[in-house]
This record gives C-alpha cells, structure tokens and sequence, in this order.
C-alpha cells in the first residue's frame, strides 16, 4: 500500500508540473488588439484577456507574441503589471511581434528570447521597444535574436530603450544579443542592470 499511495503521490506532483511547465498562451490580435464596443477603439494591453488564446499570461504560462503565422504588438503601459514564465516575441517570419512597454511592469522567471527562440524558423523578427516602466528577469536570461544551435535560420532580434529599467536578478544571467542570430541595441536612455553591474 505505501508503495502504491507514493506511485499516485508522484503521478500527481508530476502532472501538476507538467501542467505549470506546458502552460501557454499565444497573443492573437494581430497589430491592433481587441476592439473595445464601449470606447470606439481598439485595446492592445497585455492584461486584456480577448488579446490572447488561453487568457492573460500567468506566471506559470508561456507567453507568444508574433507566433507561427499570426503578427501581433502588445502594450505594457503604467496600467498593467505583467508575468510569465518565459516570454518569446516572434519565432517566425509571418509571425513578426512586438512588445511595446511605456510603464508598468514585467516579470519572468524563464527567459525573455526577443526575435526567434530554440525551435524558431527562418526570418522570425522580434523587436522590444522600451520607453518606461521594470523588466526584470528574476532567473533566465534576456536573449535577442536567437536561433538553434544546430538550425540554419536567419532571425532578428531588435530592443530600443529610450527609458525604463531592465534587471537581470542573478549572476548567472545573461543578456545576450546575437545568439546565433541577427540583434541589434539601440540606447539612448534607460538603465540595464545585471546582478550588481549598471549599463546607462
């Protein structure tokens, strides 16, 4: 008996987990966000639950922007205070994403791969455009332009501070532009801190 109540006990830690580490969510409203019938305009934030498939992105949930053939811009302004476990914007060419942050906050505990990740496919184009508000990435890396190791993919990766703060919480993280792929960083105001070590 004590051998099979552990066998149940470890089935379920195991799909509890599963479930934390499989978790998505893919923004699907293109450039434009949702239309809102009470303000005669349209709704780009992250928190707006209609943007995305599976609901606003928690922080044990994947979150996509630009995936597979759907493009998409987001806005994080001084309204919104934002999670995920792992942000990817864009991982394909007709799926081009942007992250567009004015204020308010965001917090992964996964990494942040800005223009293509591992399983990318040629010409994904990714770009973060930071004029306010707190990035931080509490243990994974920031990784812009991002291609497989072992994929001949062409991706571009694209971050403009113009203000706001990025935080990198640990020594072992990284900010990494060009990883195998195209990147470019474009800053002229704003802080990047990685554990301790101040970029202005």
């Amino acid at each position: 008996m004590p051998f099979r109540i552990g066998r149940v006990v470890s089935l379920a830690l195991f799909l509890f987990l599963s479930g934390r580490v499989f978790a998505q969510t893919n923004w699907v409203t293109g450039n434009t966000g949702t239309f809102d019938l009470n303000t005669g305009t349209f709704d780009d934030r992250w928190s707006t639950a209609t943007n995305w498939d599976a609901g606003v992105p928690t922080s044990g949930t994947l979150a996509r922007i630009g995936f597979g053939t759907t493009p998409g811009t987001a806005l994080i302004d001084s309204t919104v205070s934002a999670t995920a476990s792992q942000l990817i914007v864009s991982n394909a060419a007709a799926g081009a994403g942007t992250l567009v942050m004015t204020g308010g906050d965001l917090t992964s505990v996964g990494t942040y791969d800005i223009g293509g990740n591992a399983a990318s496919g040629a010409g994904a184009n990714g770009t973060l455009l930071l004029s306010g508000g707190t990035i931080t990435a509490s243990a994974g890396s920031i990784n812009v332009g991002y291609a497989n190791a072992n994929s001949t993919a062409t991706t571009f990766g694209n971050v403009n501070m113009s203000g706001g703060t990025i935080i990198l919480s640990t020594n072992t993280q990284r900010f990494n532009i060009g990883v195998r792929g195209n990147a470019t960083l474009n800053m002229t105001v704003g802080v990047i801190n990685t554990y301790g070590e101040t970029l202005t």
